[in-house]
């Protein structure tokens, strides 16, 4: 479930997106800044009018710099609001880690109904979400989500199905299905 679950309620959640690609997390080897950093670049080649915004704070300061260097934004860590006033307004999230068990901050964003394009990781190999291996791959998915209607449609409700799936009950069932 996502950590935002119970401080914002999805009703409350506006969807006015703007050509913003985010990613939330520690800035760490984990989360592969530079994956982004270089998606950013990619996307920057084709259409230069996308932002590229990083929520979250800094472990390792080369990878901080590599960031900025490439012209991604950082904002730190942001208070539960804050969080999903700046997802909501997000066109997509870009889940960049390379490895990882399965991410709260990507449940967080799929609860703001913001479309991700995530990584072919094990952790997220059977989600559904469009997922890219490579820089360029994830670049012409951040377009097509933010260019194409039918596109963005498909990634949301990708997302949708995923998350009803995380609900205490849903789990609860797969518990008993295993273990009954």
């Amino acid at each position: 479930m996502s950590a935002l679950a119970d401080t914002v309620p999805r009703g409350q959640i506006p969807r006015e997106h703007d050509r913003v690609v985010v990613m939330s997390g520690r800035i760490s080897d984990q989360k592969d800044p530079g994956f982004f950093a270089s998606t950013a670049k990619e996307v920057w080649r084709r259409d230069p009018t996308v932002r590229f915004r990083w929520i979250g704070g800094e472990v390792d300061s080369n990878h901080t710099r590599r960031l900025r260097g490439a012209g991604v934004e950082i904002t730190g860590w942001l208070a539960p609001l804050e969080l999903a006033d700046a997802l909501a307004h997000a066109g997509v999230y870009l889940h960049s880690a390379i490895y990882e068990g399965f991410p709260i901050s990507l449940l967080d964003a799929l609860w703001c109904r913001v479309p991700a394009v995530v990584r072919p990781i094990p952790a997220l190999s059977d989600t559904g979400l469009p997922s890219a291996p490579t820089p360029r791959a994830a670049a012409d998915l951040v377009l097509a989500v933010l260019d194409d209607e039918t596109q963005r449609a498909n990634a949301v409700r990708a997302g949708e199905e995923l998350l009803a799936g995380m609900t205490t009950d849903s789990q609860r069932q797969a518990i008993a299905r295993i273990y009954g």
